[in-house]
This record gives C-alpha cells, structure tokens and sequence, in this order.
C-alpha cells in the first residue's frame, strides 16, 4: 500500500447537498481537516499530535471506502481494535512521511493512547459538526473510558520505588565513552522529572537560558500547556545536579542568559571530540525513560524486590510527574504551592494527590473495635 500516495488523495467526494449554515469552505474531508488543524497552529505539540491521529484516521476511512460523513458508530469500535492491532502493512520504522516506505504506525497502541486518539477524533468531529460540514458524530453517541476514574492518582511510585529507580541509575556501566554519556544524561533526566514536575514536551523545549536568579533563589521559566509561560521554584537538590550535569558537559557551573541555544536534554555526544549540544524530541526522552525502566526492572529483580520491578514496569514519563506531585504533598508543602509548582489551573487536580487524607481516614477507622 502506497501511504505517500494515498495521503496525496485523500480528498473524498464533497457532500451532495450542503446545508447554508455550512461555516467552512472545505470542499472534501482533508480541507476539513485542514482548517481543523488550523486552529491549533499556535501549539507545535498539539497539532503534530492532532495532524499524525486525524491522518491515520483518514487513511484508514479511505481505506474502508469511507469518508467523514459516511463512517458509523461500529466503525468508531472497529477503529479501537484496528488502533490496538494494526495489519503488518500499516506498521514501519519511523521515516519522513514522503518517503514510500512511510508508514502510519510503529507498532500496536496500548490502551491509553487509543483513548487519546478517541479523544482527539471526539473533539475534530464535534468542530466539523459545529461547522456544519460534518452531518453527525459518531465518537459522541457514548462517552468511553478506558480505566475507572478514581478519587486519588494510583500511577506514582513510592519512596522505595523511587531508591530502586536511581540506584539502577547510579549502577549503570561507565567504562567507555559512550556508557558515560548514556549514566549521565539518564540519571539528570530522572532528577528533572522528578525534583522539577516538568511535562515531557515541557522538557525537551526548555533551554539552560530558562534558568534565572534573584535573590540567591533559582528559578525556571516553563511554557507549558496552552502556551502559557510560568516560573516554577528550583531546589537546592535539583541545583546540585544541574550543576554535576553540566560539569559532565564541560559547561561553567551555572547557566546563563546567553545559553539560549544549549538544551536541557541534550542527545549523546558520539565522540570525546564531539562540542556540539543538540536538543532531542519528545519521542527520543520517551525512547531514553523506556529503556532506563527497564534496567531499572532488571535491577530490581535482581535485588529481589519483585514488588518494585512490577510497578516500575508499568511507569512511562509521565508518572514522574505524578510522582513529584505526591512526595512534594508528602513531604508537608501546602496543597496551594504544590499547585502552582505544577501549573494546575484547578486546586481539586492537585487534591487528588494528597494521599495523606486517605491514610488518617484509614487510621480513623482502625480505631472502630479496638
């Protein structure tokens, strides 16, 4: 199947009759989408998302004979399990979407981002609905969820879990050149995530230039969701490994206005020789936690903590954050400061990480029949 090709195409018939409140002058499904996309312009994360899960969507309606307004609520469940399964043909190693080796998927999504792309489709279909061009939305005749909603975040680590993590860390092999660069580089991405809270697609857009002082306090600036700019308090601990990171780097100790151009997470330099500090993408951090859980979950079979290693296999980036909010409760910071470390616009958001208010209930309740 020639996917460049199809992409190229993928303009199916206009409407027979297209309704006067029509709001957009697309002519097919793909100019559709074009102006959908349009309006998410101003975030480069969210419309490269929002761009790869409406043109997987396209190619796979086309490939069905099937076009926006013709698709139904079966072939929203089909798409689930196509999603979760996708044919051999479909799936390829990432390359440049004109090359004709380009494929849609590199393997199976799990659970999670299946819900993401429901979620995603969801919101395009309700615009073209809204704009009149969609006749009706078939990822809206139920509301799905993938896991229960609970009152408290369950996808953290504890304190145990977290030792486990960075002793695996520590323990990774510094003989050669490149083992060297791969402990360093693992070990400050860990410290970031969890000492800072920073989002994934916050941390490989963060430049050492983001850091600032006043008062003998550091400070990082952050854009983050919905292109918002906010300064979040930087610790004494997180401070000391910047500073271990950047004398690996060959960098002064502190970082300055000027570095504008040096990333917070930069690649592997493939050479002692090599000065050139180049920034990563979001899926490259991604690539970089996978594979450091999985020395972690090998490491801690390997100290017997079967516990540890099961929970720690399940973790992506993202629990990072979620454990940073947890211990940051944990440790007596005030629920409202907390917050504004994370950049929640809703206090309740940051609640659901207070696990102390669980275990007095629990604690509470021990004291009935004794």
């Amino acid at each position: 199947m020639d996917f460049p090709a199809i992409l190229s195409e993928c303009a199916s018939p206009p409407l027979e009759s297209r309704p006067s409140e029509v709001l957009i002058s697309a002519k097919d499904d793909a100019q559709a989408i074009l102006v959908w996309l349009a309006e998410h312009a101003d975030s480069t994360n969210t419309l490269s998302s929002y761009r790869k899960e409406s043109e997987r969507f396209l190619l796979w309606l086309r490939s069905r004979g099937l076009g926006l307004n013709s698709f139904s609520r079966e072939d929203v469940l089909d798409y689930r399990r196509f999603l979760a399964n996708p044919p051999e043909h479909w799936v390829g190693r990432r390359r440049k979407r004109t090359h004709p080796e380009w494929r849609p998927f590199a393997g199976p999504l799990k659970a999670a981002s299946i819900q993401a792309a429901n979620d995603v489709l969801l919101a395009m279909m309700r615009y073209l609905v809204d704009s009149g061009y969609a006749k009706r939305n078939p990822f809206a005749l139920k509301k799905l969820r993938i896991r229960k909603e609970s009152s408290s975040i369950e996808y953290y680590l504890t304190k145990t879990q977290v030792n486990v993590l960075f002793d695996s860390l520590n323990a990774m092999p510094t003989t050669t050149h490149l083992e060297r660069e791969h402990a360093a580089r693992s070990k400050w991405v860990f410290k970031l995530l969890y000492l800072s809270g920073l989002r994934r697609e916050e941390a490989v857009t963060v430049t050492m230039a983001d850091f600032w002082e006043k008062n003998g306090r550091w400070w990082l600036s952050v854009l983050g969701k919905g292109n918002k700019r906010a300064d979040i308090p930087i610790s004494e601990a997180l401070i000391s490994e910047l500073m271990a990171f950047r004398q690996h780097l060959g960098l002064p100790q502190m970082p300055g206005r000027h570095e504008s151009d040096i990333p917070l997470i930069p690649k592997i330099r493939r050479t002692p020789q090599c000065s050139k500090i180049a920034s990563m993408s979001c899926n490259a951090l991604h690539r970089i936690v996978k594979q450091c859980v999985e020395n972690a979950v090998a490491y801690a079979l390997d100290q017997g903590d079967e516990e540890s290693a099961l929970v720690i296999k399940s973790m992506s980036t993202h629990w990072l954050r979620h454990t940073s909010a947890s211990h940051q409760l944990d440790a007596g910071m005030p629920l409202d400061i907390v917050s504004k470390n994370l950049r929640h616009s809703k206090l309740q958001t940051t609640k659901r990480y207070l696990h102390r208010e669980m275990d007095a209930w629990h604690d509470h309740a021990n004291k009935f029949g004794s």
